[in-house]
């Protein structure tokens, strides 16, 4: 069972299993995105900013393990907490596409990363625009395309 301070975030159900991915402690989860095999599941955790806390980072569960979640953006942001990582949507079964912004600020930056937190890539797009949830797909010649939300703002977001 679940204790006081655990809070599911996902469920993986099967013919002969289920197991819940937990997280413990002082931290708020969101957006969670299942792979297209359904085998990982990732999320972003905002955890309390002070002292070695962080602000939104990116982590990518095995749900045959659900223990053994990675920070993957931990070996590029390490503790930095005026940026985060956050809004993840798998590309595949092994790349995700998320926005990388200022805690304070909707602004941000597109990037492709492996689940395994490498082969990092920004994806230039249009200053002024405060953009969200990205949502991948790939069009009738197989090419990858993605549509997201974007609202002009008055001051662009600089990383």
């Amino acid at each position: 069972g679940l204790s006081g301070n655990d809070t599911p975030v996902a469920l993986s159900i099967g013919k002969d299993h289920a197991g819940q991915v937990l997280a413990k402690g002082s931290v708020v989860e969101s957006d969670p995105s299942f792979s297209p095999d359904g085998s990982k599941v990732a999320f972003t955790r905002t955890a309390v900013m002070t002292g070695d806390g962080f602000g939104d980072h990116i982590f990518v569960v095995p749900l045959a393990a659900p223990l053994t979640e990675v920070d993957i953006s931990y070996a590029h942001l390490g503790p930095e907490m005026l940026w985060g990582d956050h809004d993840p949507e798998w590309i595949d079964d092994d790349r995700l596409v998320f926005w990388h912004s200022r805690v304070e600020y909707d602004g941000g930056k597109l990037v492709t990363m492996r689940d395994t937190g490498e082969e990092r890539t920004t994806i230039d797009l249009p200053d002024g625009f405060s953009y969200r949830r990205p949502a991948p797909f790939t069009d009738g010649d197989g090419k990858l395309r993605m549509v997201f939300s974007a609202e002009k703002i008055d001051a662009p977001c600089t990383p």
